[in-house]
């Protein structure tokens, strides 16, 4: 046990200190993203925080609450509760006897109490005394509420529970992996089926004065699949400027998880709100908590219209005329969608310090089979290696303010004149060591890490450049925030297409739809209004005038094909019109985007 408890204290010692590891990427990004998330997985992880915050006082809403704290400097930690859904979980995923063969083999009036005997077999929990009691209790009450008439075969109510449970496993992401049960997440029916990723630790206790363990397991937050882009997306909503809307998203989003429908219904009852002890898990339940990540303090100045178009675009969906599964997926779609779009708009502005060629992030879209397929190639090849870059311009930008002044003025010549050989071991050298060190660990020193970093370069540009594979080598490693992740994000949402190596932007048809529903406020829109708004949203180009900016903006002296583009645009009106999306006047003239799920 004292290797064990050893074990536990040098991990999180590990733990502890690897958080300056990514201090760079932090800067430029803020904490909470990952190369190895899903969409889906993202979103539940948004809900399940967001319906797990408690309140500050003072504020009317958990959004207004979080908007609050992450707008101070200092970052402070924002806590959210844990140990919702457990019975439910353990029902769902940890329950594997309970199938159509176990009903064949049980077919008996006792069928009811042969299951919960089984049941109590494979978990026995030793950290409630009553358990078998309530257990006994909460299958009595499940058998009432499956049973039609009092006279009813008990055969027929359990395998009307067993369809129930069958159907909720069925609507769970990834049912067949061989996940374990605590990393399961149900399709968010109510707010009770919102399920943070799990993590079993060994439970101890103590007797007479010693620590012993205890069989079983207690569960705490994992972070292997809710790696924090859920956060991401609850930290855009609560930066975004207005906070009647953070009021009205969070109520619609309470409203869409608490209506009275029979899947809710189904949830509820087997989470066991039919105990009067409701309160009561399979697991024990302590408050385990979980601390907010952040955005960098920055990043509100060059993403707030970022931020107040994804509030805008979540209020908008979550009052359309769809049906709750397709709201939690346009919600999916959206959110990455801008999670994509905040990437590239902190990477530019971060690039643009140092290049002033740098211009505003580009998306252009190509449909069909169009010539213009190597501007957008072009564009998504230079965005997969966004992130490496902005780390790099951002690297530089910091080591120039430092050798500007202070202990490291004396470096600035190297800086401009690069003659120094890191090879050397002299003061400039020692000195350069300790700059990297200052801006890649300030909080402690890796002199290891640093000598090789510095190892065979000849100058500032190669150290630079040496610096900057590192970071990368370490962020792959580590599936942070990444190049690869935009990659992901992109092929996940149906933003790209194509072999790997040719890759480009192109739109599938669901983001498509996702994205005229979520833009288009009003029952029609001008298809040019609508083709700006592409623009000024998502950075996506299509009309001729745009593409012109292109050129313009990057200073190309290459022409514009307005032939080429214009039939592009008029390839993305007949999908629009195939999808229904877009109609035409009589003269076809002018065409107007449709949006089929808001009233007249």
């Amino acid at each position: 046990m004292a290797n064990s408890t050893a074990n536990k204290k040098k991990k999180n010692k590990s733990e502890k200190g690897s958080k300056s590891l990514y201090i760079v990427e932090e800067n430029i990004y803020g904490r909470g993203f990952s190369d190895d998330q899903s969409i889906e997985f993202a979103l539940m992880e948004f809900l399940a925080f967001l319906f797990g915050l408690e309140m500050i006082d003072g504020y009317s809403s958990r959004l207004e609450s979080v908007g609050h704290m992450m707008s101070l400097p200092d970052k402070p930690k924002i806590y959210s509760s844990i140990g919702q859904a457990q019975l439910l979980r353990r029902i769902l995923y940890d329950n594997a006897i309970l199938n159509s063969q176990f009903i064949q083999n049980h077919s008996t009036s006792d069928i009811w109490e042969i299951w919960r005997d089984y049941y109590l077999d494979i978990h026995p929990d030793k950290y409630n005394e009553n358990y078998k009691d309530k257990f006994s209790k909460y299958v009595d009450s499940l058998k009432h509420c499956f049973t039609d008439e009092e006279t009813e075969d008990p055969i027929d109510a359990f395998k009307r529970f067993f369809t129930v449970v069958d159907i909720l496993r069925a609507n769970t992401y990834d049912y067949t992996s061989d996940k374990s049960w605590y990393v399961k997440i149900l399709f968010p029916f109510s707010s009770k089926s919102l399920f943070y990723e799990g993590s079993p630790t060994e439970v101890t206790e103590k007797k007479n004065s010693k620590e012993q363990s205890q069989p079983g397991e207690k569960l705490n937050v994992g972070t292997n699949f809710f790696r924090g882009q859920g956060h991401s997306i609850l930290a855009m909503l609560a930066l975004s400027s207005s906070d009647e809307k953070k009021q009205e998203i969070e109520k619609k989003l309470s409203n869409l998880l608490e209506k009275e429908y029979v899947f809710a219904k189904a949830v509820r009852l087997i989470s066991g709100d039919c105990l009067e002890e409701h309160e009561w898990t399979v697991l024990n339940e302590d408050k385990n908590i979980k601390s907010l990540r952040y955005f960098p303090i920055e990043s509100k100045k060059d993403c707030q219209e970022i931020f107040d178009n994804l509030a805008d675009d979540f209020l908008t969906i979550l009052n359309l005329n769809v049906s709750f599964n397709k709201k939690i997926r346009l919600l999916t779609l959206i959110s990455s969608l801008y999670i994509y779009i905040y990437l590239l708009r902190r990477s530019y502005s971060v690039i643009y310090r140092y290049d002033n060629k740098c211009t505003e992030p580009y998306i252009p879209l190509v449909f069909g089979n169009c010539e213009l397929k190597s501007i957008s190639r072009d564009k998504y090849s230079y965005s997969s290696n966004i992130i490496t870059l902005a780390v790099r311009n951002w690297l530089l930008y910091s080591i120039n303010e430092k050798v500007q002044h202070g202990q490291y003025a004396s470096l600035k010549i190297y800086v401009d004149e690069p003659t120094l050989k890191f090879s050397d071991s002299n003061d400039a050298v020692i000195q350069f060591k300790q700059l990297i060190s200052s801006i890649i660990y300030p909080n402690g020193k890796n002199e290891k890490d640093i000598e090789n970093i510095a190892e065979n370069c000849q100058t500032f540009q190669d150290l630079l450049s040496s610096c900057t594979y590192n970071l990368r080598q370490r962020r792959n490693s580590s599936k942070i925030v990444s190049d690869n992740m935009c990659n992901k994000i992109a092929k996940s949402i149906g933003l790209v297409t194509g072999p790997n190596n040719y890759l480009h932007y192109a739109i599938t048809d669901e983001l498509l739809e996702a994205v005229v529903i979520s833009s288009c406020k009003q029952r029609y829109m001008q298809h040019s209004t609508f083709l700006d708004l592409l623009f000024k949203k998502f950075r996506m180009v299509v009309s001729v005038d745009l593409f012109k900016e292109i050129k313009v903006a990057e200073q190309s002296a290459s022409s514009v094909d307005v032939d080429k583009i214009k039939k592009n645009e008029q390839l993305l009106q007949n999908r629009l019109k195939d999808l229904g999306l877009c109609k035409e006047l009589s003269d076809a003239r002018f065409y107007y985007i449709f949006n089929p799920y808001i009233s007249d």
